[in-house]
C-alpha cells in the first residue's frame, strides 16, 4: 500500500471578491505523477503557489510528507523542488554554476553536490551543456537545466508548472520522457497544464 505524500483538506483562496481556489481536496500518493488540468485562469499556479509555501491561503489545511505546510513550512519546501515556467536560472553562469548557487540555498555538502550533479547527467540529460552558459542554450536545454537545479537538493516531491508550453511535439515528447525518468526513481511529480491530450 502507498503512502499519501500530499494532502490538501477544503481549501480556500480569495483574491478580493474572486475565489481562485473553493474548497478544494485531494490527496497524492508517493511516487505519483498527479496532473492539475484546467483552462488558464482556473486557479492551477495560485494552488501549486500555496502548496510551495510562495502564497498564502484564507482557510484549509495541507500536509506535505508528513509536515503541516503552516507551522512546518521550512520542511515542507525541504521536501519540494518547484520548476516554475520561467526560466530562473542566470544567463551568464555556466549550468553548472548555476547548479552550485541552487545547492548553495540548501547548504549541500560538496559529497551530496556531486552525487545530485550526476543525477542530473544520468536522469536529466544535462551532461552535453553542463559547462556551457545559460545564454547559449536552447530553450530545451534550458527548460531541463532550469527542472535539474529546481531539485539539486533532492527533494521527494517535484512540482511542474505548465512544463512543456511553447514546447514543439518532439521537445515535449523528451521532456516528458524526463518527467517518467523522475518517477522511476521514485519522485512524486504534481504538473499542471491546460493541455487536455496531455
Amino acid at each position: 500500500m502507498k503512502n499519501m505524500i500530499i494532502e490538501v483538506e477544503n481549501l480556500v483562496k480569495h483574491y478580493g471578491e474572486v475565489k481562485a481556489v473553493d474548497g478544494l481536496s485531494f490527496a497524492v500518493d508517493e511516487g505519483e505523477i498527479f496532473g492539475l488540468l484546467g483552462p488558464n485562469g482556473a486557479g492551477k499556479t495560485t494552488l501549486i503557489e500555496i502548496i510551495c509555501g510562495l502564497r498564502r491561503f484564507d482557510h484549509g489545511k495541507i500536509t506535505i510528507n508528513g509536515f503541516d505546510l503552516v507551522k512546518d513550512s521550512l520542511k515542507v519546501r525541504a521536501s519540494i523542488g518547484f520548476c516554475p515556467q520561467e526560466t530562473l536560472l542566470y544567463d551568464l553562469l555556466s549550468v553548472r554554476e548555476n547548479f552550485a548557487l541552487s545547492a548553495s540555498l540548501y547548504s549541500l555538502s560538496s559529497k551530496k553536490f556531486k552525487e545530485q550533479v550526476e543525477f542530473s547527467l544520468k536522469f536529466l540529460g544535462v551532461r552535453e551543456f553542463l559547462n556551457r552558459r545559460v545564454q547559449q542554450l536552447s530553450g530545451g536545454m534550458k527548460r531541463r537545466a532550469n527542472l535539474a537545479a529546481s531539485i539539486i537538493h533532492a527533494p521527494p516531491i517535484v512540482i511542474l508548472d505548465e512544463p512543456t508550453v511553447g514546447f514543439d511535439p518532439n521537445i515535449k515528447r523528451d521532456f516528458w520522457e524526463l518527467i517518467r525518468n523522475l518517477k522511476r526513481y521514485g519522485k512524486t511529480i504534481i504538473l499542471s497544464t491546460h493541455d487536455m491530450y496531455e
